[in-house]
């Protein structure tokens, strides 16, 4: 199980989509098989000028949420869906958790998890199960079902 965060990262953010490749990368460029690799991905949030300053995926959410107009029946899905960043603090969106589980589908690593799931902000009637576990949970099912209609198909599994 890979941790992707870095520290070093080349952007601001902790987490960003090229310091997971980096991370994976140097593992399967030194010889380790990716199906071998579980890719982390983390559900806090780290403040730009102070990593020190860490918050909850959940935190972060709720205190988005709680600044908009209205319900959280009224708040726009999609803004919460592609936020990734929030009065300094950095952390992966559900769209950013998506488009991971997407690479990591398409490297054909062992899997993916979050560090850690407690932290992911569940909305009833929205994101029953957590608005990012619910996000990786997209990429799960659909390798599932393209598997189940293809039952017995043997190139469409090493296509996977």
């Amino acid at each position: 199980m890979i941790a992707t965060q870095s520290y070093n990262s080349p952007t601001k953010h902790h987490a960003s989509f090229q310091s997971m490749q980096n991370a994976m990368s140097s593992f399967t460029s030194n010889g380790c098989p990716s199906s071998k690799l579980i890719m982390g991905v983390p559900a806090y949030a780290l403040h730009e000028s102070n990593p020190g300053l860490v918050k909850t995926y959940e935190e972060v959410i709720s205190e988005f949420i709680s600044e908009q107009e209205g319900t959280v029946e009224q708040i726009d899905v999609s803004s919460i869906n592609e936020l990734n960043f929030w009065k300094g603090y950095w952390f992966d969106s559900a769209s950013d958790v998506k488009e991971k589980c997407e690479y990591a589908k398409r490297k054909k690593y062992g899997g993916v998890f979050l560090w850690e799931i407690g932290q992911d902000k569940q909305i009833s009637g929205l994101a029953d199960g957590g608005i990012l576990i619910e996000s990786a949970s997209e990429v799960a099912h659909s390798i599932s079902s393209h598997l189940a209609q293809n039952e017995g198909d043997d190139t469409i599994k090493e296509e996977l």
